[in-house]
């Protein structure tokens, strides 16, 4: 499945499919709703993210969220945000972005043990500890009395 706004590349990556015979297992969504979002992750057994200029990856967050194995670029902060989460490859190899997808569904450990630091590495990121960040950012720009936790947060490396 494909989501999202359909390029001027669209016709050829069309014609490419129907030139190796995948029409039938290839669908071309469009954007999708929230709740559609939910249950295509669900339905999905890997998520292959081949993007060659993307700074941070939504749908690569989302898989972690979601539980979903991930294979990506490893151009830009991907590796990074990636961490060992997700399989990297070339994407303009196309033959490391088939052997990652062929692993992701061929091997269930693999995905297993993808899905379990996926969550690990999401985890990282609540809502919660960026309001305490931003609230420390907050008490040291207006000259406040810093808590133990505001120092230690705004010591902290970034997390990416």
């Amino acid at each position: 499945m494909c989501s999202g706004r359909l390029t001027e590349f669209h016709a050829e990556i069309r014609g490419r499919v129907r030139q190796l015979r995948l029409a039938d297992q290839v669908q071309f969504l469009g954007f999708v709703s929230p709740l559609e979002l939910q249950c295509v992750y669900r339905l999905c057994r890997c998520v292959v993210i081949p993007t060659k200029f993307e700074a941070a990856s939504g749908p690569l967050w989302e898989a972690f969220a979601a539980g979903v194995p991930a294979a990506c670029s490893n151009v830009t902060s991907l590796p990074d945000q990636a961490g060992d989460a997700a399989l990297l490859f070339n994407p303009c190899k196309p033959e490391e972005i088939a052997g990652a997808i062929c692993q992701l569904w061929r091997d269930e450990a693999l995905r297993r043990s993808l899905v379990e630091r996926g969550k690990r590495n999401v985890a990282r990121f609540t809502w919660e500890r960026t309001a305490r960040i931003f609230r420390a950012h907050y008490r040291r720009i207006a000259n406040r009395c810093l808590s133990e936790e505001d120092h230690t947060l705004l010591a902290a490396p970034p997390l990416l």
